[in-house]
C-alpha cells in the first residue's frame, strides 16, 4: 500500500484516523503500532515477521549494550541482514523499507552506547519509533532523540489533523500531478530507444527524470510530514529546494537531508571529518560516498553515480578554498590598509568567523549543523553590508554574478549525474551519454523529436521548474489558512483522486531502495 493509492486514501487512512482520534491518549501508541503493522502487511506481508523480530531484537540489545564488542556485534547483525538482502539475487527480494528502518535502529544502538540517550523501557514506544507508518518505508530517517518526547506526550487534536491534512495534500499533488506525469516523457524515451533520440531530447528527458525523481521523493516526504502531524508527530524536513543550490555539495545538503545527516554523524565525523588535513578529508568523503552508492544499489551505475558526485565535491572544495584565499585574503588586506595596518579585536573576530565559514563550506556536510551555519553566514553578511559604505555597489554587483554562474553549472551537471543513477545497464548508459553530448551518430534519429516533446510536456516541465523554487512554499504559507487556499487544496485532492483512478497508482521510485 502506498500513500498515493485509492486503498490508502479512501479506506485505510480515514478508518485509522477515526480509531486513533477516538481512543484515549494512553492507547494511541498501541493503535499506531497496530495500524502500522497492518499498513506494512498490506504492502508486503512476507516480511512483516522480519520487521517485528528486528524491532524486538534491537529493543533487547539496546538494554544490554555496555561494551564496544556488544555494539559491533549488534550492528553487524543489522547491517549484515541489510547486505544479505541487498546482494541476494540482485536485491529482487528486498523487504519493504529495510534500508530505512535498519539505519534508524543502527542509530538508536549507537546513541545508546554513546550515552546520548537511555534505552527505551517501553517496547510499544520503541516499536512506534521504528514502525510508524508515515516514515516506515521511505523515511525520513529520524533519530530516537528527535522524537522520544513526542512518543510519550504529544498534542493530537483537530488543529493538528487539519494542518497535517493540508501538508499531505500538498505532497500528494507533487507525486500525482507532477512526478507521475513527468514519468511519461521518460517512459516514451525508453520505449523509443536511447540510440534513436536527438541530443536536445536527451537533455529534455534528463531534466524530466530529474524533476520526476525530485517530486516523487519530496512528495512522499511532505506526505509523511503531514501524516506525522495528523497523529501528533513533527517529522524532520527531508528536502530544502535542492535545485536552488549553487553547488553539488550544497545540493546534497538540501537533498534527502536525513540520510545525509546519518552519514555525517555516524560515518564522516567518526572518521575525522575535515579536521585532520585535506588528504584525510578526501578519503573520508570517498568512504561516505562509496557507502552511499552501496546503500542505493549494487549495480555498477550507482558506483559511477556516487563516485562522480564525490569527484565533483572534491573539485568544488579545491576551487572554493582557492577562491576564499584569493577573495578573502584580498578583502582582509584592504581592510587592514584602511585601518593603517592596525587590526582591531573586532577585525580579528571577523577574520576568525570568515575562516570558520570557509572551512565549513569546504566540507561536504557542516559538522556544526546546517541551520546554525546558515544563520551565522546571514548574520555576518548583514553586518558586513551595514559597515560597508564606500564601494559597496561595486562589490555587491561582483558578488551577485558568481551565484548565478554556479547555479547554471549545477543545473547542467545534476541531470547528467541522474542519468548515471537511473540507467542500470552500462552499455545503455554510454549510449545515452553519447546522445546527450552528440558523440557519434544515432540510429534513425528524428531531428524534430524534441519539439514534439516540448509540445506535449512543455507546460508540465515549466510547472515542475517553478514548483522547485520557494514560490510554492511562499504561496502555501500565504493561502493555507484562507478559504481560497482551503478550497484549492480540497479541489486538488479530488483531482488527484480522479487522476489516480484514470491512470492507476504508480509506486514511489525510492521503494526499490
Amino acid at each position: 500500500m502506498v500513500f498515493s493509492s485509492i486503498e490508502f486514501l479512501l479506506y485505510f487512512l480515514p478508518i485509522f484516523i477515526l480509531i486513533y482520534m477516538a481512543v484515549p491518549q494512553k492507547l494511541k501508541n498501541a493503535v499506531l503500532m497496530l495500524g502500522s503493522m497492518v499498513f506494512y502487511a498490506y504492502g508486503d506481508l512476507r516480511w512483516l515477521g522480519l520487521l517485528a523480530v528486528s524491532t524486538a531484537a534491537n529493543y533487547m540489545l539496546a538494554r544490554v549494550i555496555n561494551r564496544r564488542s556488544g555494539l559491533i556485534a549488534a550492528l553487524a547483525v543489522n547491517i549484515g541482514i541489510l547486505i544479505l538482502f541487498k546482494y541476494y539475487q540482485g536485491g529482487t527480494l528486498l523487504p519493504l523499507g529495510i534500508s530505512f528502518y535498519t539505519f534508524q535502529m543502527a542509530s538508536y544502538l549507537i546513541d545508546v552506547y554513546r550515552g546520548e540517550i537511555e534505552a527505551e523501557e517501553k517496547f510499544i514506544d520503541f516499536a512506534v519509533y521504528v514502525m510508524m507508518f508515515p516514515k516506515l518505508v521511505m523515511g525520513p530517517i529520524t533519530s530516537y532523540q528527535d522524537i522520544r518526547r513526542q512518543l510519550r506526550r504529544r498534542r493530537c487534536d483537530a488543529e493538528c489533523l487539519q494542518d497535517g491534512l493540508k501538508l499531505f495534500i500538498l505532497g500528494l499533488c507533487g507525486k500525482v500531478l507532477l512526478a507521475d506525469r513527468l514519468a511519461l516523457l521518460w517512459q516514451e524515451v525508453q520505449v523509443t530507444g536511447f540510440e534513436s533520440i536527438s541530443t536536445p531530447l536527451a537533455w529534455i528527458a534528463a531534466v524530466a527524470y530529474s524533476l520526476q525523481l525530485y517530486f516523487d521523493f519530496v512528495g512522499y516526504s511532505v506526505m509523511a510530514q503531514g501524516l506525522g502531524r495528523m497523529v501528533g508527530f513533527k517529522l524532520p524536513e527531508n528536502f530544502r529546494q535542492p535545485y536552488m543550490a549553487s553547488s553539488v555539495r550544497e545540493f546534497y545538503r538540501r537533498w534527502h537531508m536525513s540520510l545525509g545527516n546519518w552519514f555525517c554523524k555516524y560515518v564522516y565525523i567518526p572518521l575525522g571529518g575535515s579536521r585532520r588535513g585535506e588528504g584525510r578529508t578526501i578519503c573520508n568523503l570517498l568512504a561516505v560516498w562509496l557507502l552511499t552508492s552501496l546503500w542505493h544499489g549494487t549495480t555498477a551505475n550507482f558506483l559511477i553515480w556516487g563516485m562522480g558526485i564525490c569527484l565533483l565535491i572534491i573539485l568544488e572544495r579545491q576551487v572554493g578554498q582557492l577562491w576564499n584565499r584569493i577573495t578573502g585574503g584580498r578583502d582582509m588586506e584592504q581592510r587592514d590598509d584602511r585601518d593603517g595596518g592596525r587590526v582591531s579585536p573586532r577585525a580579528r573576530g571577523r577574520r576568525a568567523r570568515f575562516q570558520r565559514q570557509s572551512e565549513a563550506r569546504s566540507s561536504m556536510w557542516s559538522e556544526e549543523g546546517f541551520e546554525d551555519l546558515d544563520a551565522e553566514e546571514e548574520d555576518i553578511r548583514g553586518r558586513e553590508q551595514t559597515r560597508r559604505k564606500d564601494g559597496s555597489n561595486a562589490q555587491g554587483s561582483a558578488k551577485t554574478k558568481v551565484p548565478m554562474i554556479c547555479h547554471l553549472y549545477l543545473l547542467a551537471v545534476i541531470p547528467v549525474t541522474w542519468m548515471c543513477f537511473a540507467i542500470t545497464d552500462l552499455d545503455q548508459l554510454c549510449v545515452y551519454l553519447s546522445r546527450m553530448f552528440g558523440l557519434g551518430s544515432g540510429v534513425a534519429v528524428h531531428v524534430g523529436d524534441w519539439q514534439q516533446a516540448l509540445t506535449n510536456y512543455g507546460l508540465l516541465l515549466g510547472a515542475g521548474m517553478v514548483a522547485g523554487t520557494p514560490l510554492v512554499h511562499w504561496a502555501y504559507q500565504k493561502l493555507e489558512k484562507r478559504w481560497v487556499g482551503m478550497f484549492l487544496l480540497a479541489a486538488s485532492f479530488w483531482f488527484c483522486i480522479h487522476r489516480i483512478l484514470l491512470q492507476g497508482e504508480n509506486p514511489f521510485l525510492y521503494l526499490n531502495f
